[in-house]
C-alpha cells in the first residue's frame, strides 16, 4: 500500500502511517453530503474531525452575519482540533463543499491521542504553517493588483488538487472570490471573463472551474516581478 503522505494534506501528511490510521481508529466513519455544516461558528468544542474524502470550505461569519470565505481543505486536514485542546467555541464555520466522509473523534479521546504520543509540538508547528499562510494572504490583499489577487487566490483553492491542465472546481462562487480578495463582484466578474476568454478557467452561476493552472499560476505573477 503507497504512503498515504501522498495523497494526503494538512497534519495528515505529516503524521506516520501508524499514527494516522490509529487516529482514523479512534472515531466512526460517517458521510456528510455537499451543502452540510460540519460545525458552527461558535459552538463548542467537542468533537474533532478527520477529513478524509472530499473537501470542506472554512469560512467566518462578521457581526452583521456576513459570511466570508477563508480556505478549502482537503484530506489529511484535522478540523476542529485547536477548540477541542485549549476548550474554547469554535472560531469558524465548517461546510462540506463535495460529499464527504469524516471520521468524527471525541474531544478527550484526542486530547489522549495527542498526549499519548507527544504531538503537540506537531500540532503548534502546523498551526504555525496556517498562521504564516494567513499572513501570506493578508500581505496579498495589501500589495498586489486586483487580477493578480484572483489568479493567487484561484491558484491556492485549486492546486492541491492537480497540476498542468487538470480541471479542478474551486469550490466557491463568484461572489465568495470578492469576498476574498476584497473585491465587489462585478470587478470579480469581469475578471473572470477575462481569464476566461484566455483558456483559463470556465465560470458557471455558482462555481469556478480551473482548465489550465500552468497558465493561471503565469498570471499570478505581477508583471514587474516576472
Amino acid at each position: 500500500m503507497p504512503d498515504h503522505r501522498t495523497r494526503l494534506t494538512g497534519l495528515g501528511a505529516m503524521l506516520p502511517e501508524s499514527l494516522w490510521r490509529e487516529l482514523l481508529a479512534l472515531g466512526p466513519r460517517v458521510n456528510r453530503p455537499a451543502g452540510q455544516v460540519l460545525m458552527r461558528q461558535g459552538d463548542p468544542g467537542d468533537v474533532v474531525f478527520v477529513l478524509v474524502r472530499g473537501r470542506v470550505r472554512i469560512s467566518q461569519y462578521e457581526i452583521d452575519g456576513v459570511e466570508m470565505p477563508l480556505a478549502i481543505r482537503r484530506p489529511g486536514e484535522i478540523l476542529g482540533d485547536i477548540a477541542v485542546l485549549d476548550g474554547t467555541a469554535r472560531t469558524a464555520t465548517v461546510s462540506a463543499v463535495d460529499a464527504c466522509d469524516v471520521h468524527a473523534v471525541s474531544g478527550p479521546l484526542f486530547v489522549g491521542f495527542v498526549s499519548r504520543h507527544t504531538l503537540a509540538r506537531l500540532l503548534l508547528r502546523h498551526s504555525f504553517g496556517r498562521l504564516k499562510e494567513a499572513e501570506t494572504y493578508r500581505a496579498e490583499l495589501a500589495v498586489l493588483p486586483m487580477y493578480q489577487r484572483l489568479c493567487r487566490t484561484l491558484l491556492r483553492l485549486a492546486e492541491p488538487d492537480g497540476e498542468g491542465g487538470a480541471v479542478v472546481e474551486v469550490g466557491m462562487s463568484q461572489e465568495d472570490l470578492g469576498r476574498m480578495i476584497g473585491a465587489a463582484r462585478n470587478t470579480v466578474v469581469g475578471l473572470l471573463a477575462r481569464l476566461r476568454d484566455e483558456g483559463v478557467v470556465d465560470t458557471f452561476r455558482q462555481r469556478v472551474v480551473v482548465r489550465d493552472i500552468d497558465a493561471l499560476r503565469a498570471r499570478a505573477v505581477p508583471p514587474d516581478d516576472a
